[in-house]
Order: C-alpha cells, then sequence, then structure tokens
C-alpha cells in the first residue's frame, strides 16, 4: 500500500501508462476534435477499426456539466477506462473540476 504522496502519484500515473498502452485507439492516428464549445474542457477522439475513444479533460476549478445534446451522434453508452465505470451519456456528463475521462465507445 503507498502511503506517500509521490508514491501515490507515481503509482496513478503508471496505472494510466498502463491503461494507456491496452488502448489501441490512443497508439496513434488522427485526432478527431469533437468540439464541445467548452472552454474549460479539452476534448478530441482517436479511433482504432472497431473502437474510438472520447477524451474529455476539465482544465477548471469547477465542474464543467456537459449537456446531452453534445452526445447525439454517440452510442447510448461508453465505458469510462479511467474510472472503470459505464457511462450514460443520454443524461449528459459531469466532470469534476480537474477531472477527465477516457470514453471507449463502439463495437465490443
Amino acid at each position: 500500500m503507498l502511503t506517500t504522496d509521490a508514491g501515490r502519484i507515481y503509482q496513478g500515473l503508471s496505472d494510466l501508462i498502463t491503461l494507456r498502452k491496452a488502448a489501441p485507439e490512443l497508439a496513434g492516428g488522427r485526432i478527431i476534435d469533437f468540439a464541445t464549445d467548452n472552454k474549460s474542457v479539452v476534448d478530441f477522439i482517436r479511433s482504432s477499426d472497431f473502437n474510438s475513444i472520447l477524451v474529455l479533460a476539465n482544465f477548471d476549478d469547477t465542474e464543467q456539466l456537459l449537456p446531452p445534446a453534445l452526445f447525439v451522434a454517440l452510442p447510448a453508452r461508453a465505458l469510462d477506462l479511467v474510472g472503470k465505470q459505464r457511462v450514460r451519456l443520454r443524461t449528459g456528463l459531469r466532470l469534476p473540476a480537474h477531472g477527465f475521462c477516457w470514453l471507449r465507445y463502439g463495437d465490443p
């Protein structure tokens, strides 16, 4: 069990690197702008042959609400690879302050 701040940061970054290496969608190719039109949120899509990952990152000190209308062209649900849970996109999405998610959608 990691007990120091440095150890927890190191483990968190190591986990993200492992997750990134396991996601072929993030391995290369072109970046597609998702266009949330929210100045606090960085957003883009990366794709493989079968799946895509929507990356959303909130760089603000406050929670950002992304309305359901942003996600109408996507499937109703996606898998948040970072949070390890299914996300319902038809109800919109809340990004906590300085939070981020990697939402995988497409064919299983």
